[in-house]
């Protein structure tokens, strides 16, 4: 490990000691990744019926949306995709 991340301040380029993100959220910073959801919402328009549920629920998606959030939403729509056509 490097020695600024065993202690609980950081320093910057200028050696200006700065809090370390660590210390306010318990967790180490990321970057919000987003998935944008234009090939999904033409997939529903191209390919699912007008009365699927699940090419409403594509429909209405935000263009772009979190990682975590896709990722979560990704499960319900592979499970009404498998109700709707099996």
């Amino acid at each position: 490990m490097y020695p600024s991340a065993l202690s609980s301040r950081a320093r910057t380029k200028h050696g200006d000691s700065c809090p370390n993100l660590r210390e306010e959220s318990g967790r180490i910073p990321r970057e919000r990744h987003k998935v944008k959801t234009g090939g999904l919402k033409d997939f529903a328009n191209t390919h699912l019926p007008e009365g699927s549920k699940l090419r409403y629920l594509l429909l209405g998606e935000k263009d772009e949306i979190d990682v975590d959030a896709f990722l979560a939403r990704m499960d319900l729509w592979l499970r009404l995709l498998r109700m709707e056509f099996s």
